[in-house]
């Protein structure tokens, strides 16, 4: 977003060229986090040279105690099959990432009764199928 004001309003000063880019991890498996909509999402992120994305990958996820994964700044976080949500939380715990969706609500998946009660649907209302 920094550079995108040098877009809009030609030279901003300079000092914004020397800035760290933002490393922001991507903690999903690999079928999620290298899918062609995530790709796509990732690409427009890094468009602007801001951003850093470091994709934990399976092996990492699952194989790697928390201590041993990326550092990051930002955190996207998606609960799956065979994902280790509480490992990912314990990370989120000690590295305090900040995080653009909550990992913590995503306990039961959101197909589950308690997410269902959670977002208020009764169990006498129709649900889509």
């Amino acid at each position: 977003m920094r550079r995108l004001f040098k877009g809009l309003f030609g030279k901003v000063d300079g000092q914004n060229q020397n800035l760290p880019k933002i490393r922001v991890g991507v903690c999903a498996m690999d079928k999620k986090a290298r899918s062609k909509p995530m790709k796509e999402i990732l690409e427009r992120l890094t468009a602007w040279g801001e951003f850093e994305v470091v994709i934990f990958g399976d092996d990492v996820i699952c194989e790697k105690p928390t201590e041993e994964w990326p550092h990051v700044e930002c955190m996207l976080c998606w609960h799956s099959d065979g994902f280790p949500l509480k490992k990912a939380q314990e990370y989120i715990l000690n590295r305090r990432p900040f995080l653009v969706n909550d990992v913590f609500m995503q306990v039961g998946g959101f197909g589950s009764p308690g997410s269902l009660r959670w977002m208020g649907v009764s169990s006498g209302t129709p649900l889509p199928a």
